[in-house]
């Protein structure tokens, strides 16, 4: 009798379990503006505590670190977002004079058409495409500065969270009756950080890759490329592609063809290096989660937490898998996500 109630048992349990997570699912889509703010808040305290962890154990008093720490940190984010803000104004200040490159762009394309027996009159008209790049310029500068409010809750988050940070792990040692929980809970809260460490200086060096690149090659606003090129890092496999089409784009409109090709050639060598090669097989030992997966990851992150969930795909996928993994029920979903390995087989 024991041996026929458990299969029944785990099949209502798996439903449950199945269900509990729509329904969280569906919340944190209904929350995205609170969700997100808070999931930043999180990530960027698991990169921070470390450094604030490692000032403590050199001597430094626990609060002097935490005040260390929260002020870098602050200031990193103040300063980035002053660079995007000054750069945004900076290209919609100097948009009038991509009119008439874009206008000659049009003529050749018409003029191409035509040697080509095509017909593309029906193309948009320059005054339409103009005007749309102003719309569209003051539509992405109001969210970039809307988004703000967002980043300083997310900000004072990380302040109450490292600040918490300093006697968290020891509060979670005692209330985790078995070591071997904890050990599994800071092992993996060392990968998500190393993870975001290594994402985060990856994303670093392209930017100052694309930034030496479009500086010299004399590209205006590309402060502005170079903050965009930081943040489509984060994005798997594809943010490293992305990141080239705003300043190719900008560059054909202003100074021609030649340019913006060595424009795309120059930044798909940095960008790939930095975000294809490097990048991704540091992390991949970390998140351990195959190609496919982190596809699908990307997808559904980003259906669910709009571009900040592309953004943050890596993350938060970690996250998941360690969830997964932590529930019987839900472990072979997780082994699923993972690789196999050499040993296995």
């Amino acid at each position: 009798m024991p041996d026929d109630a458990g299969p029944g048992v785990a099949q209502p349990r798996g439903l449950l379990v199945a269900v509990a997570i729509v329904i969280v699912l569906a919340s944190v889509r209904a929350a995205t503006t609170i969700v997100v703010p808070v999931i930043i808040a999180v990530l960027v305290t698991v990169v921070a505590a470390p450094f604030q962890q490692r000032l403590i154990a050199r001597g430094m008093h626990r609060l002097g670190a935490f005040g260390t720490v929260l002020a870098a940190t602050s200031v990193i984010v103040a300063g980035f977002f002053w660079a995007v803000d000054l750069s945004l104004s900076a290209f919609l200040a100097d948009l009038p004079s991509y009119a008439p490159g874009a206008e000659q762009l049009l003529t050749d394309t018409l003029n191409l058409g035509k040697s080509m027996h095509l017909d593309f009159t029906h193309l948009v008209s320059v005054g339409t495409l103009v005007s749309r790049t102003f719309t569209e310029a003051d539509t992405l500068t109001r969210s970039i500065l809307s988004s703000i409010a967002g980043w300083v809750i997310a900000l004072t988050l990380t302040g109450f969270m490292l600040h918490e940070a300093l006697d968290f792990p020891g509060k979670v040692r005692s209330l985790l009756k078995d070591d071997s929980q904890f050990n599994r809970l800071a092992a993996f809260a060392r990968d998500l950080s190393g993870s975001m460490a290594i994402m985060t200086v990856g994303a670093a060096l392209t930017a100052a890759g694309d930034l030496g690149v479009l500086v010299v090659l004399g590209v205006p606003s590309a402060l502005l490329w170079a903050a965009l090129a930081f943040l489509l890092s984060y994005i798997p496999s594809i943010g490293s592609i992305i990141i080239v089409i705003p300043p190719t784009i900008a560059t054909l409109v202003r100074f021609g063809l030649a340019r913006a090709l060595l424009v795309l050639v120059l930044m798909l060598v940095i960008d790939n290096v930095v975000g294809i090669l490097i990048v991704p097989r540091l992390v991949r030992r970390r998140l351990d989660i195959t190609p496919l997966w982190g596809m699908l990851s990307l997808v559904f992150w980003g259906w669910l937490l709009g571009p900040a969930g592309a953004i943050l795909a890596i993350p938060l996928t970690m996250l998941a898998k360690f969830l997964l993994e932590s529930s019987p029920v839900t472990t072979p979903l997780a082994r699923l996500m993972a690789p196999v390995r050499v040993t296995d087989t």
